[in-house]
């Protein structure tokens, strides 16, 4: 079994959420802006491609709003 650290950084509505995945005992880091991109990194599936950016770009723009 896997075990993840999930980050919740910002809820505003009951579907948008801004966090980070980081998979036990590695350096991946993942992350996500909605219920469903949690679900899908959870999963261990690819995110669509337009939903990729790197984590860095995506926490920058996640401190940005706060």
């Amino acid at each position: 079994m896997e075990s993840f650290i999930v980050r919740i950084y910002r809820r505003e509505a009951k579907q948008k959420l801004i966090g980070v995945v980081e998979k036990v005992g590695t350096a991946n880091r993942k992350v996500f802006r909605t219920i469903q991109e949690l679900w899908t990194v959870l999963a261990g599936r690819k995110l669509p491609r337009r939903m990729r950016r790197s984590s860095a770009e995506r926490l920058r723009g996640a401190n940005k709003a706060r």
